[in-house]
């Protein structure tokens, strides 16, 4: 990793978390519910930083990895927030890529985040609003997608109606 990275890793922590010992508060599926929805996640898990609008219609708005989302979806499963990315296999076969996160509150408006089913994880910050994401202009429904969901880390087919 580079310096400049992980020093921008150790502002945030120092940031979101402060000197002193906080801990951990598990969120339910209302909490998550109540506090992505409307909002703006911002921060960094393993090798990604990301910024993302929780659109109240399950749409994802922002950026993931430096990528901008485009037909991203969100939704609450149980006790942690699911998240739909559109990727694309060699010969051009769509599929749709699912991550599933465990947040917990950390002060007023930090979260440690932690992959369902594995121990990686990250740390994020809660910021009101959509912090000017926005779809372009171009706006899409989730429905069909999130229904043909996995399991918490998982990859699940479009079908060639519901492709981009």
């Amino acid at each position: 990793m580079a310096p400049k990275a992980a020093l921008s890793i150790a502002v945030l922590s120092a940031v979101l978390f402060g000197a002193g010992s906080a801990s951990a508060e598990p969120l339910s599926g209302a909490d998550l519910v109540r506090e992505l929805s409307g909002n703006t996640l911002t921060g960094f898990n393993g090798s990604l930083w990301f910024s993302e609008y929780h659109a109240p219609d399950g749409r994802v708005l922002g950026n993931n990895g430096g990528r901008q989302n485009q037909d991203s979806c969100w939704k609450v499963r149980g006790d942690a927030v699911c998240y739909y990315y559109p990727s694309t296999r060699p010969g051009g076969e769509s599929q749709r890529t699912e991550f599933c996160w465990h947040l917990e509150r950390v002060g007023s408006d930090g979260y440690k985040v932690t992959l369902v089913g594995r121990s990686a994880g990250g740390i994020a910050r809660l910021e009101p609003g959509s912090r000017g994401h926005t779809d372009n202009g171009r706006a899409w429904v989730c429905d069909a997608l999130i229904s043909r969901r996995g399991t918490g880390h998982a990859e699940a087919r479009l079908s060639a109606a519901s492709s981009p």
